[in-house]
């Protein structure tokens, strides 16, 4: 345990503070690595369940602690190797389900000729009404069968995943599990990364904490492409729960 704790000081990843985009919450990064040594010894011999708990809480209370904590290294590419998987085993056999395609071309339709002005404009309505109450807006995208269809496959994830956005082919939401800080996602790099850079384009995001929460999870985007044609068409993120990939 003193080793780790002297390797905390070396170089690696700063701590960061963001909204996530997803929810209406600030997130903090965790290096993978250390997010996979407090899981993999909460347990541990000599240490019970609570004990480590209070261990990582008061890392997490004390400002030199949380800066040695975010300071450890990230071995990024065995964080990519486990979402990847997670991709292919747990998400793709579902991602291109017929009612998500059809919404996502339906959408596509209706959004293809907006102009960013028009884009902008129904962005700023969505976070107006999320602060009035008022939600003609984002009941249209948390209400129809294809959000049906997310929240059943958050479900069935017995709490691997956490949320789901789909965005059209200009980075506006289409279905949603739930509900988002914003309606535009083109600025943020679950939509850049994915349908901007082509159809078999995937970004893997950081593990971070969700404050508002106190769980661990990371997002993981990928460009959706008509079945038939294999165009790109729009993008997906699933936000997985850290745990699920270790």
């Amino acid at each position: 345990m003193k080793a780790a704790w002297a390797s905390l000081g070396q170089s690696g990843r700063s701590r960061e503070k963001r909204n996530c985009g997803m929810c209406r919450h600030v997130a903090i990064k965790l290096p993978l690595g250390l997010f996979s040594y407090f899981l993999s010894n909460r347990d541990g011999p000599g240490r019970c369940r609570s004990e480590r708990n209070t261990m990582i809480r008061t890392a997490f209370s004390f400002p030199l602690l949380a800066g040695l904590l975010f300071a450890a290294p990230a071995p990024a590419a065995d964080g990519d190797a486990a979402m990847a998987a997670f991709l292919e085993n747990a998400i793709r056999p579902w991602a291109a389900a017929p009612v998500v395609i059809e919404a996502v071309e339906a959408q596509n339709a209706v959004t293809g000729g907006y102009s960013q002005e028009k884009i902008d404009e129904l962005d700023a309505a969505w976070r107006a009404q999320l602060d009035s109450g008022s939600s003609d807006l984002i009941s249209a995208v948390t209400d129809n069968a294809a959000a049906e269809f997310l929240r059943s496959q958050v479900d069935a994830s017995n709490g691997k995943v956490t949320e789901v956005i789909v965005m059209d082919a200009r980075g506006l939401n289409v279905a949603t599990s739930g509900v988002t800080s914003d309606y535009w996602q083109g600025d943020e790099d679950k939509y850049s990364m994915t349908y901007s850079v082509g159809p078999d384009a995937v970004h893997f995001g950081e593990i971070e904490l969700d404050e508002s929460t106190q769980r661990y999870q990371a997002q993981i985007s990928f460009t959706l492409v008509d079945p038939d044609s294999g165009a790109p068409i729009g993008a997906m993120t699933v936000a997985v729960d850290g745990a699920a990939l270790f």
